[in-house]
């Protein structure tokens, strides 16, 4: 039976588009090496990776700016009481944010330069250094702020149907390097040992 509608009526629905794709991802790199002089060598490389038609959710109730230029259902206000945010979304009856859709419009991309220099010291042992300059951006989120491409996070700004919007700095998660320890290779048992 269906119940009327309240103001503190609490109705979500989440709906997929019929469109919907399955996701793309594509990787690609170059890499290039160089010996130099005093048994140094180089390496320098591109790596990239982009994807397409990730699954994002869009909230399709959000609240519009209502100005007495421009009402919305009679409210020429914008408060945050849960009447005026009811009487502002385009689905009346469903709690703002409460429509959602899956949808496959999500993008995402990675590029970086990778370098390494390395020198065999003698006796198999090596010296490395390593360096890496990369920038990653997307359009779907998580709720908490992390990268959501493979999780299938949220695509929502300020106004969900602008795309271009939604484009903007992927979270890599960091690299927390071991403290305390040291690595050290020995060539003779050929493995490694932490001391």
């Amino acid at each position: 039976m269906w119940r009327p509608r309240s103001p503190n009526y609490t109705l979500t629905v989440t709906g997929v588009a019929k469109n919907i794709d399955s996701p793309m991802v594509q990787q690609y790199n170059l890499d290039t090496e160089q010996q130099l002089p005093a048994k140094f060598v180089l390496e320098v490389g591109y790596v990239g990776t982009r994807g397409t038609r990730l699954a994002e959710s869009r909230a399709l109730n959000r609240a519009f700016l209502a100005s007495p230029s421009n009402p919305i259902n009679g409210v020429t206000t914008n408060t945050v009481a849960s009447a005026n945010l009811q009487a502002r979304v385009p689905y009346q009856g469903f709690t703002p944010g409460g429509v959602t859709r899956i949808e496959t419009y999500g993008f995402s991309s990675f590029n970086s330069l990778q370098s390494t220099l390395k020198r065999q010291l003698g006796h198999g042992v090596y010296l490395q250094a390593a360096y890496t300059w990369s920038k990653a951006l997307t359009t779907v989120t998580g709720g908490d702020g992390t990268n959501g491409v493979f999780a299938g996070g949220s695509a929502n700004s300020n106004d969900p149907n602008n795309r271009r919007a939604r484009l903007g700095p992927g979270r890599l998660l960091p690299y927390e390097p071991p403290r305390g320890r040291l690595l050290v290779a020995a060539s003779e048992l050929e493995e490694w040992q932490c001391v």
